[in-house]
């Protein structure tokens, strides 16, 4: 397992350095404003895109890898799925265009925006499933080369596109957008969408999709509401400081992240779950890298962004404690779900730690702005991550 670990982590230390470059290009060419503008706008699909996503990454997976259904079928019923939903999304974008003006500080949406970001709905939903069509196979050399070649087609797409608009938000919007098409395109030669059977996929949505849905809604708001939040309140020079931040302390998720995705892959396929000794491997990997990232983030900051982007070195410091903590459930995760199928656990402590956290913000961002934002945000990851790991201890329990 270590082993597998140490490899996955090796190919999303490469896919890293690719974000770290894509994101230079963007700080360095839009300004922190032009930033959070681009920021906002996919934030806002994102975040769209949660409404809509009913666990259908682990619903791939699941029925892919447990219950052993052809790919073919999965992906092309959840193909039908998305184009529906993005259809649906896109409408409702045309209906609202003037609420939605008033959210998207800074965007213009008319006859062609409002298309693109239809596609862009679409995109992310089909490029959450793709990876965990690799795990259900039990593929996790495939997972991590697409991971690669997915960003880098990013970097290079939403780059070129940026340089070629000379910096427009408007540009990296569209760039996002091609660059959507291609690994569209790329996926369906991988997967061969031929089927169509959606009872198949509702009975997985009933009995584990749900779950996650909730889940992921909730940790996505609690990622990224405060995005948003600080957009409108604060406007987009904070927000493109404080997300910059937010980007350099979830660096540090690379090892937990890394890890999950071997243990989910191997749970799902009945092969043999890690021992308590590599748990503390990685969990202690996770506190040096913390540490490290606390001493030299400063120097990081000025060699990759320039003086302009010097607030973000505080607020990265004060989200590490809970970026840290949360690094428990990050890995924790993979046995809840692919080997006592529990995501209600997850569901319990996401939302815990968002409403928690939508509090500490509504007080602290009005008056300290990003660093407000950075001090909810880690006191409830914190706290969150205590909740977790007493249900995890009760589970482990009541299996006896």
């Amino acid at each position: 397992m270590i082993k597998e670990g140490l490899y996955t982590i090796s190919t999303r230390v490469v896919v890293l350095i690719l974000s770290i470059m894509l994101s230079v290009i963007l700080n360095r060419m839009m300004g922190p404003a032009g930033k959070g503008i681009y920021t906002g706008v996919i934030v806002f699909v994102q975040t769209a895109g949660m409404l809509f996503f009913w666990g259908y990454d682990v619903v791939f997976s699941m029925l892919t890898g447990k219950r052993k259904v052809r790919a073919g079928i999965v992906s092309g019923t959840l193909l039908v799925i998305f184009l529906v939903l993005s259809t649906i999304f896109t409408i409702i974008m045309y209906v609202s265009k003037s609420i939605l003006e008033n959210v998207l500080v800074g965007f213009s949406l008319n006859m062609f925006t409002i298309p693109m970001m239809g596609f862009l709905f679409f995109s992310e939903l089909w490029l959450r499933v793709i990876p965990d069509g690799f795990l259900g196979r039990g593929d996790v050399r495939g997972f991590n080369l697409f991971n690669l070649f997915n960003s880098l087609i990013k970097l290079i797409v939403i780059g070129l596109a940026v340089f070629l608009l000379l910096g427009s938000p408007a540009g990296g919007i569209l760039g996002y957008s091609i660059y959507g098409f291609i690994i569209l395109v790329f996926s369906l030669f991988i997967f061969k969408p031929d089927g169509f059977n959606p009872g198949l996929i509702l009975e997985e949505v009933k009995h584990i999709g749900i779950w996650i849905f909730l889940s992921d809604l909730f940790a996505f708001l609690l990622y990224r509401f405060d995005f948003l939040l600080l957009n409108g309140l604060k406007g987009s020079y904070s927000l493109g400081i404080y997300s910059t931040a937010v980007f350099m302390g979830e660096v540090i998720w690379l090892v937990p992240v890394s890890f999950y995705n071997v243990i989910y892959a191997g749970a799902i396929s009945s092969k043999k779950i890690p021992e308590r000794r590599d748990f503390f491997i990685i969990f202690t990997s996770v506190i040096i890298l913390g540490i490290i990232g606390c001493i030299f983030i400063k120097p990081v900051v000025l060699f990759l962004y320039g003086r302009d982007f010097l607030p973000v070195v505080g607020i990265f410091r004060l989200l590490l404690p809970g970026i840290v903590f949360f690094s428990i459930p990050k890995v924790l995760n993979a046995i809840v779900v692919g080997k006592y199928e529990m995501p209600a656990i997850i569901t319990t402590t996401v939302i815990s730690s968002f409403l928690l956290n939508l509090i500490l913000d509504l007080i602290l961002i009005p008056v300290l702005g990003g660093t407000g934002a950075a001090i909810g945000t880690s006191i409830s990851y914190t706290t969150g991550a205590i909740i977790y790991l007493f249900l995890f201890v009760r589970l482990k329990k009541w299996e006896g």
